[in-house]
C-alpha cells in the first residue's frame, strides 16, 4: 500500500511538472505586440523577468493616484475619488467610442498613455496608437518614419547578484522520490504482488475471425498441403492410339471471374444426426462410398467431439506437443485434413485451441484449459483439465439456383485455367493430377471481389453432385445424383478411384486405368445425364455411371503433361467416380476460412452439452 501511494504521488508530481514547464514556455502572439518583424527595425527590448526585478528599488507612492477619466461611451462612468491628484502624474486619456465597441458588453482596457505628456527627463516619446488600431486589435506594421524604439539604459538593469536562480526542473516541495535501486524486501513483495494483481486481470481478446493468441506462437499446420506424390497415378493406357484429339484452342487466356453476390448461408442446419456422409444422407446404406472415410456418429467432426466428452478417457497429453503442433490423439496426421492450432498462457495457466476441417466438410473446434505442469493422472480430472468443443456437420445438398450460380462464378475460369496448359508441354505445379484442380481453385485468391471457393481438401473439391461405382466388368453399376442442378457443367472436378474406363475413339477393347488409387481431372465440357426411365434429374435420384454420358477432361500426371481426353462412362468396368461443383465456402459451409476458434456469431453448431 505504501509503495502504491508513492507511485501515485510520483505520477501526480510528474503531471504538475509538465504543466509548469508548459506555462513557463508560452510565447506572446505577434498580434499582441507593437513591433512588425517585416519593417526592418530592430525589436524593442524585452522587459526584465519578474524574478529579476529588485522590489526594494520600487518607489513608494507619496500621494494617491488621480481618479480615472470619464468614459465618454462606456456603459457606465463611475466617479471614484481617491484624493487630490498629483501634479506630476499625467492624466489618462479618455477612451474613444471605437475602443468601447471592440468587445460587446465589456469595456476593454485603456490604451497606454502618450509619452508626450511626461516630463522631459523621460525617454523620447513614442507615437500614440490610432483608434483603428485599438478597435481591431491587429498587429499593424510600425512605420519607419516613427523612429526606432528608445535606447536601452544599461545602468537601469538589475545586477545578477540580486536574485537567486530557480531550477525549472526541481522537485516540488514535499515530493516523495522512489529509490528503485534500494528497495526493501517489503517494498519488493508489495511491488510484485501489485504486478500479479495486474496480470491476473489480464485476458487476451477472443476473435474467431482471425488466428490470434497471446503468449505463444500461432501454428498453421501444413496439413493442408496436397496428398503425397504417387507416381502410379499416371493413367495406364492399353490397346488404343497414343495420339488423341487435342484442344486446338489451348492458347485461350484465363477468363476473369465475374463479380457475384452469392446468397450467404451463414446459418448451418442442425439436423445433422442423419448424415453419416454426403451420400449416406440419402438413406441408402448400400451405397456407401470408400471416401470420405466412414464415421461412427455421422461425421468426422462429430467423432472428435465425442472424444472431448468428459466421459472419454484420455491417456496422452497430446495438447502439450513439444513440436508446437497439436492434434487429438484420436486422429492421424496422414488422414488428409486441414488444421490450425494455437496456444496461450498466463502464468501457469495455459489454453490450447485446435480447428480441424475434414474431407467430409465437417468442422471441429476444440479447447483444452489446464495448469502446468500437467500429468497423465490429471487428464481426466475436470478440475485440472477442462475440455470444450464445438463442431459443424457436413453441409446438405443445395438447390439449382445456388449450384448454377457457383458454376457461373468459378466454372469457366477453372476450365480455362486447365486448358491453358494443354499443348504447352508444361506441368501445373508439381505435375501431380491433384495439382491441376488445387491450383485452379487457388487462382481465385488474386480477385478480392470473388468469394473464396471451398479449397481442395484431400479428394474433396467442393459440392458433391454425383457418386457412382461399377464392378464385375461393368455388369453391376449404381450411383446417385446429389443437389438441385440437372447436369455436369464446364469447370466441375472429377475424381476416380481404381477405375477402369473405356475411352472414346480408342480401338475396340481399349480402356484406361484411372487412379492407383486416386486420379483427379478438370471437366471442360458439359454433359446432361440420360436416365433410362426418362425422368428429370433431381436430388437423390439413382443414376448409374452408364447414364452419365461422355466426360471430356483436361488431366495431367507425373510424366504426362496436361492433355485433353474423353471418357465414356457407359464403358466403365471397375472402380468409383465422384464429381464436384466448385462453390463459395461461405455459401456452402457458412464461413470464409477455418481458424483455431469457432466464429462467435452467424453459425449454428453443436456443443458438448448437446451430444
Amino acid at each position: 500500500a505504501e509503495l502504491k501511494a508513492k507511485a501515485s504521488k510520483t505520477t501526480s508530481s510528474g503531471v504538475e511538472k509538465f504543466q509548469n514547464v508548459r506555462d513557463r514556455n508560452t510565447s506572446v502572439p505577434l498580434k499582441n505586440t507593437n513591433w512588425d518583424p517585416y519593417s526592418g527595425t530592430p525589436p524593442p527590448p524585452p522587459p526584465p523577468p519578474r524574478h529579476l526585478v529588485n522590489h526594494n528599488t520600487k518607489p513608494t507612492l507619496n500621494a494617491a493616484l488621480p481618479p480615472p477619466p470619464s468614459r465618454t461611451s462606456s456603459p457606465a462612468s463611475p466617479s471614484l475619488s481617491r484624493g487630490p491628484s498629483a501634479a506630476s502624474a499625467p492624466p489618462i486619456p479618455s477612451r474613444s467610442s471605437s475602443a468601447a465597441a471592440a468587445v460587446a458588453g465589456k469595456s476593454p482596457p485603456p490604451p497606454p498613455p502618450s509619452r508626450g505628456n511626461k516630463p522631459a527627463a523621460f525617454a523620447p516619446t513614442l507615437p500614440t496608437r490610432s483608434p483603428s488600431t485599438l478597435s481591431t486589435a491587429s498587429a499593424a506594421p510600425v512605420s519607419q518614419e516613427l523612429g526606432p524604439p528608445p535606447p536601452i539604459k544599461r545602468d537601469t538593469r538589475p545586477k545578477f547578484s540580486s536574485y537567486n536562480s530557480v531550477d525549472a526542473t526541481s522537485h516540488l516541495d514535499g515530493e516523495t522520490k522512489i529509490d528503485w535501486t534500494n528497495l526493501s524486501a517489503e517494498d519488493k513483495a508489495v511491488f510484485f504482488s501489485w504486478l500479479d494483481e495486474f496480470f491476473a486481470n489480464f485476458s487476451p481478446p477472443v476473435n474467431a475471425t482471425e488466428t490470434k493468441s497471446t503468449g505463444g506462437p500461432v501454428i498453421h499446420d501444413p496439413s493442408s498441403a496436397p496428398p503425397p506424390i504417387r507416381h502410379s497415378t499416371k493413367p495406364e493406357l492399353s490397346t488404343y492410339p497414343s495420339r488423341l484429339p487435342g484442344n486446338s484452342n489451348s492458347s485461350v487466356p484465363f477468363a476473369l471471374p465475374t463479380r457475384t453476390n452469392p446468397t450467404s448461408r451463414n446459418v448451418i442446419r442442425e439436423d445433422y444426426a442423419s448424415q453419416a456422409s454426403n451420400i449416406n444422407s440419402d438413406n441408402d446404406p448400400q451405397l456407401t462410398p470408400s471416401y470420405p472415410p466412414p464415421s461412427k456418429h455421422g461425421s468426422a467432426a462429430h467423432d472428435v467431439a465425442h472424444y472431448f466428452l468428459p466421459s472419454t478417457h484420455w491417456d496422452t497429453v497430446w495438447f502439450e506437443s513439444g513440436g508446437g503442433s497439436i492434434l487429438p490423439s484420436c486422429l492421424k496426421a496422414e488422414d488428409g485434413y486441414n488444421r490450425t492450432c494455437s496456444w496461450m498462457y498466463v502464468g501457469s495457466k495455459k489454453t490450447a485451441w485446435v480447428g480441424i476441417y475434414f474431407p467430409d466438410l465437417s468442422i471441429f473446434w476444440g479447447t483444452v484449459e489446464y495448469t502446468t505442469p500437467v500429468t497423465v493422472q490429471d487428464l481426466n480430472n475436470p478440475n485440472k483439465v477442462k475440455r470444450s468443443a464445438r463442431f459443424l456437420p457436413p453441409p446438405e445438398p443445395l438447390g439449382r439456383a445456388e449450384l448454377v450460380e457457383a458454376h457461373e462464378t468459378y466454372g469457366e475460369t477453372i476450365a480455362l485455367f486447365a486448358e491453358s496448359f494443354v499443348g504447352t508441354g508444361q506441368y501445373c505445379a508439381r505435375g501431380e493430377c491433384w495439382d491441376l484442380a488445387n491450383e485452379a481453385l487457388k487462382y481465385f485468391a488474386q480477385y478480392d471481389y470473388v468469394p473464396k471457393p471451398v479449397p481442395s481438401t484431400n479428394r474433396t473439391h467442393g459440392h458433391l453432385i454425383y457418386y457412382g461405382r461399377a464392378s464385375n466388368k461393368g455388369a453391376s453399376m449404381e450411383g446417385r445424383w446429389r443437389g438441385g442442378d440437372d447436369r455436369i457443367r464446364r469447370g466441375d472436378i472429377i475424381e476416380w478411384r481404381l477405375a477402369k474406363v473405356g475411352m472414346k475413339g480408342a480401338m475396340a477393347g481399349g480402356h484406361c486405368i484411372l487412379g492407383a488409387p486416386d486420379h483427379t481431372a478438370v471437366i471442360v465440357e458439359g454433359a446432361v445425364p440420360s436416365p433410362s426411365n426418362g425422368a428429370e434429374i433431381e436430388d437423390g435420384m439413382p443414376l448409374k455411371p452408364c447414364e452419365m454420358g461422355t466426360i471430356v477432361v483436361v488431366e495431367q500426371s507425373v510424366g504426362s503433361p496436361p492433355v485433353r481426353r474423353e471418357y465414356a462412362l457407359d464403358l466403365m468396368e471397375e472402380g468409383e467416380v465422384w464429381i464436384y461443383r466448385p462453390i463459395s465456402m461461405n455459401v456452402y459451409i457458412g464461413i470464409d476460412k477455418v481458424v483455431h476458434m469457432p466464429p462467435e456469431e452467424g453459425i449454428l453448431g453443436r456443443n458438448l452439452e448437446e451430444l
